[in-house]
């Protein structure tokens, strides 16, 4: 047994429960975290965007409110004017813009160019200038807005534009970057602090503990356990092993007693019989001189006054 304890004793500090403990707070705090930026970076690109349809919408409506005039007198070159001043105010976040005239035919056309988003507002001009309502998708970041001129505010095409928050969001991943590091330092230092105290709450009193208990694996018997006196899990622990460590005592000293009665009555037969023998043989001044044991005293009493 006392080998098996010590083998299972030296094992602990590859299975430290500390360590486990430090690793599954590391691995919540891992798992907050990036629950927290997953919602944070969701928040930023939802406010990002709602900003950018609100601006693009503004700059849209004034445009139209420009445009009116032009088309209705295809001023060609006022119109490109004007989608030109549009692009440079998006700077890099525009990726298409559009004019239409009242048969949704494309007037003029800006942007870095993509096919996929030409198409798009082509499809939704048409459904602009036929509802004579504004036409955008959802996050607001393409949008179509008719325009309209006279004194009757006939719709007399329409101007449109897709934006992208790329620029916008890399920005603010950009500022939030310095924030972040700060925090994952803060993270770590949290973390060395967490598995310190830990070690200091935790595993040092486990720590004692385990050499005690060796100690009584061991039979060594003589020493009190520690932290006997704690209120915690740790002191009930201990006074776990210290009842233990009675019990086995007591265990012992019991043994030891009847160690010594089977050594008494060991010494008290052997006495008796070599006297009986010496009587068997005709000597009659055979005396048991040697004193037994309190328990057997009488019989080499009784044995001696038998001789005499």
């Amino acid at each position: 047994m006392p080998n098996g304890a010590s083998a299972a004793l030296a094992s602990l500090p590859r299975r430290s429960i500390l360590i486990r403990i430090s690793g599954l707070i590391a691995a919540t705090t891992f798992v907050v975290a990036i629950l927290l930026a997953t919602f944070a970076t969701r928040s930023a690109l939802d406010i990002v965007g709602d900003a950018l349809g609100e601006e693009l919408q503004s700059i849209l409506v004034g445009s139209a409110a420009n445009l009116g005039p032009h088309l209705r007198f295809k001023n060609i070159e006022a119109i490109e004017e004007d989608l030109n001043g549009q692009l440079q105010r998006a700077g890099d976040k525009a990726v298409a813009l559009g004019v239409w005239n009242a048969d949704a035919e494309s007037i003029a056309q800006a942007g870095p160019g993509d096919t996929e988003a030409a198409a798009k507002l082509q499809e939704m001009a048409l459904q602009a200038i036929s509802s004579g309502e504004a036409v955008f998708q959802r996050g607001r970041l393409v949008q179509v807005v008719p325009v309209k001129f006279g004194p009757n505010q006939a719709t007399v095409g329409a101007v449109g534009a897709v934006w992208t928050a790329q620029g916008a969001v890399t920005a603010v991943f950009r500022n939030a970057a310095p924030g972040m590091v700060v925090t994952m330092g803060l993270f770590l230092g949290l973390l060395f602090a967490a598995t310190a105290l830990l070690r200091r709450m935790l595993g040092r009193p486990l720590g004692t503990l385990c050499a005690a208990m060796g100690d009584v694996a061991r039979g060594d018997l003589d020493n009190a356990i520690p932290m006997t006196d704690r209120a915690d899990e740790i002191g009930e622990l201990a006074r776990s092993l210290e009842s233990l460590r009675g019990d086995l005592g007591q265990m012992r000293a019991a043994e030891m007693r009847r160690e010594a009665a089977r050594a008494d009555q060991t010494r008290a037969i052997e006495g008796l019989a070599s006297a009986l023998q010496a009587l068997s043989g005709g000597d009659l001044t055979s005396r048991i001189d040697e004193r037994f044991a309190e328990d057997y005293e009488r019989l080499r009493s009784d044995f001696n006054a038998t001789v005499d």
